[in-house]
């Protein structure tokens, strides 16, 4: 009998958005299957969670093995994530007992790449730990083991019990995000931020979530927890780049969407103030005008970004929010000439 080295897998991969029920039941049909476009004789073994938010490579033994999980990601992406506009994130750990190896496989830019972990790095209550001076020195000793850091501590945070200290993850990101310079790097970094404030694993307690509303929505203190957490990382990509106007007007969105309308009409305006064009602006500064009953305001809104931005689309004054507004005579005129 031949020994074959033992091999740990864990973690998963998220998809965003999570797929439809017609794009999972595909991808189930991908299990098992061999396919000479995949460039590897193994069968494929990535299956999807049942919401469709995740991935992960299914084992029928144990110890498991990656035969096969590098071509067959990068497969599953080039033909079939990126047709239906699904971004691929996360890793996968691996670990071998025969020979002592640790290994990552991640998922960068749409690109499939596997690095190998050094021993005797730090566990991950010592990356939540460290200082942006620590971060920032981690950086410039070297960019890439920075990178496999913050990849670390995302992992392995997720599987801590801890709620409070799974929040800590994400207030050691935001750490290391102030912590260097590189523009790459800090979007990079930002993303995964979101990901962790948006998707929080577990739950926040309330202590961690005051510090999160002192910081990035003081007012009003009561407001909803989820507003809370989907403006928090939206709010420090403005603190990066304040004339940032399309990220501005998604911030816009968010506080419309939690009521907070006379806070949502501020940020658009402040948006428009950079891109005057912008048809998403104009149109959701339209429906804060609206949300605070300035009917005439919000059609005459309309009327001035239909004459200002071409692209703007009907689907667009289709949406529920202008309801509110189908009968009456300028906006039905408005929404002819756009279908036009």
């Amino acid at each position: 009998m031949t020994n074959r080295p033992t091999q740990g897998i864990s973690g998963f991969f998220v998809l965003e958005p999570p797929l439809s029920a017609e794009q999972l039941r595909a991808l189930r049909e991908l299990y098992l299957t061999t396919s000479e476009e995949a460039g590897t004789v193994t069968r494929c073994r990535w299956w999807p969670g049942d919401g469709g938010e995740t991935m992960s490579w299914r084992q029928d033994k144990p110890e498991g093995e990656l035969r096969g999980a590098m071509a067959w990601l990068g497969h599953i992406i080039q033909t079939r994530m990126n047709p239906w506009g699904v971004e691929v994130q996360g890793s996968i750990d691996w670990s071998k007992a025969r020979p002592k190896e640790r290994g990552r496989l991640r998922v960068r830019n749409g690109k499939v790449e596997s690095i190998t972990l050094e021993e005797g790095s730090p566990g991950v209550e010592q990356l939540i730990a460290m200082t942006a001076a620590d971060w920032a020195s981690a950086f410039d000793d070297d960019p890439t083991r920075f990178e496999e850091l913050i990849d670390k501590l995302i992992v392995e945070g997720g599987r801590l019990a801890d709620p409070s200290a799974r929040e800590a993850v994400a207030f050691a990101l935001l750490t290391g995000f102030e912590a260097v310079e590189d523009e790459d790097v800090q979007e990079w970094i930002l993303d995964r931020a979101y990901w962790c404030l948006h998707k929080p694993w577990g739950g926040f307690p309330e202590a961690p979530l005051a510090r999160l509303r002192a910081r990035f929505l003081p007012d009003p203190p009561d407001a909803p927890a989820e507003i809370v957490l989907k403006v928090a990382p939206v709010q420090l990509t403005l603190e990066y780049d304040p004339e940032d106007a399309e990220t501005r007007v998604f911030l816009a969105g968010i506080l419309l969407m939690g009521t907070l309308t006379s806070q949502a009409l501020a940020n658009v305006d402040k948006a428009l103030a950079i891109n005057p064009d912008s048809a998403d602006g104009g149109v959701l500064r339209a429906r804060c005008l609206l949300a605070l009953d300035r009917r005439e305001d919000a059609i005459a809104q309309l009327e001035s970004t239909a004459a200002r931005c071409t692209d703007l689309s009907g689907e667009l004054l289709a949406e529920s929010a202008f309801d509110a507004l189908r009968d009456d005579p300028r906006f039905k005129t408005l929404s002819a000439s756009i279908a036009s």
